[in-house]
């Protein structure tokens, strides 16, 4: 699913896949001038929303940080105009508002908030399925879930009758891909 969204200031071009919604923002030429970056929220379908994390930070604000400590957006601004929730489910409407934030890093200021809803494609629809493993991108996201546990090939290959995966690790990774498969060619039998 593909979005666009825009107020005087800003914009937003969103593009939704079964696990990811990325997003390019943009700004006017008249509101760059102290832009320290984007404060994004995001809430499900009408929900709730709370401030995404990242790992980056202002050194004034985080003097003495601890490895792989995460920050709320809204006092870490995202320093990027291309941004990815990989944390997105499959099938699901999430709202999401952008938000530019502008002065001093111990004191931001909040402008020009621009609100959108985008919808993720299921996994399977019955007729097509589409899976995608983590890749590389996750490395961060692996590194702080599983401390950078070290696969086996035992791990691997702990499956059940079922095709489910039984090492936690390694569905992670998955993401349903291995699984799929498995489906598939238990299937043909």
């Amino acid at each position: 699913m593909r979005v666009s969204a825009e107020n005087k200031r800003v914009r937003v071009k969103a593009i939704a896949g079964t696990h990811v919604v990325l997003m390019a923002m943009d700004v006017s030429e008249s509101a760059r001038a102290g832009l320290r970056g984007f404060a994004i929220k995001r809430g499900l379908d009408g929900g709730p929303q709370t401030w995404l994390k990242g790992i980056k930070y202002f050194k004034d604000t985080v003097p003495h940080p601890n490895p792989g400590d995460e920050y709320s957006s809204r006092e870490q601004p995202l320093q990027s105009f291309l941004w990815s929730d990989y944390a997105a489910a499959p099938g699901r409407k999430y709202d999401f508002t952008i938000v530019p934030l502008y002065g001093e890093p111990k004191f931001l200021q909040e402008r020009d908030a621009l609100s959108f809803s985008i919808g993720t494609e299921a996994e399977d629809d019955g007729h097509h399925g589409v899976w995608f493993n983590r890749g590389a991108i996750a490395s961060h996201a692996f590194a702080t879930e599983f401390h950078n546990k070290q696969l086996t090939d035992a791990m691997v290959n702990d499956v059940g009758d079922d095709g489910a995966l039984h090492d936690p690790e390694v569905a992670w990774l998955s993401r349903g891909l291995a699984e799929a498969c498995l489906r598939y060619i238990n299937g043909t039998a």
